[in-house]
Parts: C-alpha cells; sequence; structure tokens
C-alpha cells in the first residue's frame, strides 16, 4: 500500500478526474437529449436527473477506487466538475443544439409511422368506455359535507 504519492502521480491522478469530469459532462449531454426525447418534460427532468446522478456516482466511485485507493479527495472531484463545466461550455453547447434538432425530427418521423398504430387502437377500444384514469379518479373522490349556515 502506497503511504505517500510522488507530486507526479497526484497531479496524473488529477488531469484524469478532469477528463473524467469530460466523461460526465458527455453524459449529461446524452441525458438531455433523452430528455428531450420525452414527452412529459417535467417528468424527464425528474428521471434523467435522478438516472445521470446515480450514473456519475458510480462511475466517479469506480474510479477513485481504481486510481486513488478509494480516497475521495476535494480536488479530485473539483477536477471532475472543472472537467464537466469545460466541456459544457465548449464541445457541448455546440454539440447539443445539432443533436436536439435531429432528436426532434427522430420523435416527429416516430409519431408519424406510430399514426396508424394509435388509429387502430382508438377503432378497437369500446366507445361508451371511461378511461382508467376516470374511474380511479371518481373512486378516491370523496363527498363531503356541507355545511349548514
Amino acid at each position: 500500500m502506497i503511504y505517500s504519492w510522488t507530486l507526479s502521480d497526484q497531479i496524473i491522478v488529477f488531469i484524469r478526474c478532469i477528463g473524467l469530469g469530460v466523461l460526465l459532462g458527455l453524459i449529461y449531454e446524452f441525458f438531455s437529449l433523452l430528455r428531450c426525447f420525452l414527452s412529459d418534460k417535467t417528468r424527464a427532468y425528474v428521471i434523467c436527473d435522478i438516472a445521470f446522478s446515480l450514473v456519475a456516482t458510480v462511475i466517479s466511485f469506480f474510479f477513485m477506487v481504481l486510481y486513488n485507493n478509494g480516497k475521495v479527495r476535494l480536488n479530485l472531484v473539483l477536477a471532475q466538475i472543472i472537467g464537466g463545466v469545460a466541456f459544457h461550455f465548449s464541445v457541448g453547447r455546440y454539440l447539443l443544439k445539432p443533436l436536439t434538432f435531429i432528436t426532434v425530427k427522430i420523435r416527429r418521423a416516430m409519431s408519424v409511422l406510430l399514426l396508424p398504430v394509435k388509429k387502430l387502437i382508438a377503432k378497437l377500444k369500446p366507445r361508451g368506455a371511461v378511461p382508467l384514469r376516470k374511474k380511479i379518479k371518481n373512486i378516491v373522490k370523496i363527498p363531503l359535507k356541507k355545511r349548514k349556515k
């Protein structure tokens, strides 16, 4: 076990953490595209942010175990943040716009291709059927007693 690291080893780990931050920035941009592809924006933000946090935590944990003997240091965490922010404001800014445009076009094409399936499902559904959401809403609704004045 190494008790004292040389300065050159610490600098190499620091530079690797900056590279890890760039990788995490790329993964964040991927989750941004995924968020754009999903239809419900509020749920998509929550789900994508939680998923990115979990993925980034696992990747950072294994990186620290592999390259720093499991020791988490503030300077290495800051190096990851610096790498991610640098990627976001340099390459990520120019990468996100064309990929978002392509994602929106793919989403529109998918909706056009799935239109016959939606119409078929609408024809197969009974006419007088009440959606399940309304049934549950009516079951949960509790009538309140009116107050006497």
